[in-house]
């Protein structure tokens, strides 16, 4: 790659990063560019924008606040190919895996190196503001990965609300639906689990309320 298109990633990269909520690498080998062109059109296409849909926090988030996404969809797509790219996003890793453990900022390494061992080829960068929106994503790029015979799109990890992510994370994260807490809401309701003082019943009370704006906040986004 040539200077000018190199600086130009690295800024598509931090842009990436200081905007986007969420952002999932994959690693990739043997996808030419017309492939690419193709997987960012069916991304696009097939993963509809929530207009006003409530989003609920991150479930490690302790704000009780609910976003509301755009009216257009925040997904967008980068390969990054230049290793000042990948440098760039082993970097960004490093710093969130730092500001995570402030009791050992000072331990924190300052060449990379472990993050930097993620990326050692040409990279695919998936990014959006929403839950929603990256679990379709993954839907998506997991039914595509056989026209690429099933290796060539590997998912590394990522960043999700500013906590750094691996594959198995991602993978858990993906699977969460509204079912949990329509469960939790069965058996809370059930005589045999009532609460038997005042004081008690009234947390019930607020508990069941809270559990039910939740499921059916979920609920709105599945539909």
């Amino acid at each position: 790659m040539t200077k000018r298109k190199k600086l130009l990633q690295l800024h598509q990269i931090k842009k990436h990063l200081r905007e986007k909520k969420i952002l999932l690498f994959y690693q990739y080998n043997n996808i030419n560019t017309r492939n690419w062109v193709v997987l960012r059109g069916e991304l696009l296409s097939e993963i509809p924008s929530c207009q006003s849909s409530p989003i609920p926090s991150p479930p490690f988030n302790n704000s009780d606040n609910v976003e509301t996404t755009n009216h257009e969809s925040s997904i967008s797509t980068l390969v990054v190919k230049s290793k000042i790219g990948q440098l760039s996003l082993a970097k960004a890793l490093t710093q969130v895996e730092c500001m995570a453990n402030t009791d050992n900022l000072s331990r924190c390494p300052s060449n990379d190196t472990k993050c930097a061992e993620l990326f050692q080829g040409p990279t695919f960068l998936f990014a959006c503001n929403s839950h929603h929106e990256m679990v379709m994503g993954c839907k998506v790029i997991e039914k595509k990965r056989d026209r690429y015979n099933n290796n060539h799109l590997i998912l590394l990890g990522g960043l999700y609300y500013g906590k750094v992510v691996t594959h198995l994370d991602i993978a858990k994260l993906s699977s969460l639906d509204s079912s949990i807490y329509a469960s939790l809401l069965v058996t809370l309701e059930n005589r045999t689990t009532s609460l038997l003082f005042d004081q008690l019943s009234y947390y019930q009370y607020e508990l069941l309320r809270c559990l039910e704006h939740r499921r059916d906040t979920l609920s709105g986004i599945t539909e």
